[in-house]
């Protein structure tokens, strides 16, 4: 990658991550998800990556957690359906 091709210091955000790696992960697999590609889907040095994220890990409990968060939670009544 290019420096004209990245983003300016400063425009990457936590959000943009997470899309980033739900899109990366859908694409190549969760265990398929490298740094140096997570900073290609964003256009973004590594470095810049690990500002946000520690390390590979990190990137995989951070999916995990936006992808829970993204599950419905009944406002009352059982969690678990009768059968």
């Amino acid at each position: 990658m290019t420096a004209e091709a990245r983003r300016p210091y400063g425009e990457l955000d936590r959000a943009q991550v997470v899309e980033s790696l739900h899109n990366l992960a859908r694409r190549v697999g969760v265990q398929g998800v490298t740094m140096r590609d997570l900073a290609a889907e964003l256009g973004a040095a590594v470095p810049s990556v690990y500002y946000h994220v520690q390390g590979k890990q990190a990137a995989l409990d951070l999916l995990a957690e936006s992808m829970l968060a993204e599950i419905p939670i009944p406002e009352s009544g059982p969690w678990m359906p009768d059968h």
